[in-house]
């Protein structure tokens, strides 16, 4: 991704699946900065779950590249709950009923700007990072959703472990 500044075009940068036919001209990315989170979580009909909130360590702007993650992301609580509300709102309008999402959001200003919503599981290993850090496992609580399985029953309440340092290569 490459955040946009008025004025700019992205061609030279848009590659194939943003520019479409040859001259067409590429998707602009509006600028978005400060802080980078994600939200992780699944759906089940009228359940839904918010499992983790990701921090994203960025490298140099305007070639967004995520170098990193850091869960849980200690936002504060106001903070915290604006990223909430922005996910509900996100989850509504994509009428997600069943499924894991995954939200990218910028917090400009400390309010939050969705940069890229979601309907599925995370990349990057965040999957593995969300089951380290809180115990859930968000393929077996989506498995669970699908069978009809009381998920608020199945939650686990502790980390599967307290790790000092986790690191993905």
């Amino acid at each position: 991704m490459v955040l946009d500044t008025p004025g700019r075009d992205l061609v030279p940068h848009a590659g194939p699946a943003r520019a479409g036919r040859a001259g067409q001209r590429g998707r602009r990315e509006m600028p978005a900065p400060g802080p980078a989170v994600s939200v992780e979580g699944y759906v089940a009909g009228d359940y839904v779950t918010t499992v983790a909130i990701t921090s994203k360590l960025l490298g140099p702007e305007p070639y967004v590249v995520e170098i990193g993650h850091l869960m849980p992301a200690g936002l504060p609580s106001a903070q915290r709950e604006a990223v909430e509300r922005c996910r509900e709102r996100v989850i509504a309008a994509m009428g997600i009923t069943m499924g894991a999402f995954h939200c990218e959001i910028r917090l400009p200003g400390g309010e939050p700007a969705l940069i890229e919503p979601g309907a599925g599981a995370p990349g990057d290993q965040v999957v593995e990072l969300v089951r380290y850090t809180t115990g859930i496992s968000l393929p077996h609580m989506v498995a669970a959703a699908h069978v009809g399985k009381n998920l608020a029953a199945i939650m686990p309440t502790a980390p599967q472990a307290i790790p000092e340092d986790v690191s993905f290569v």
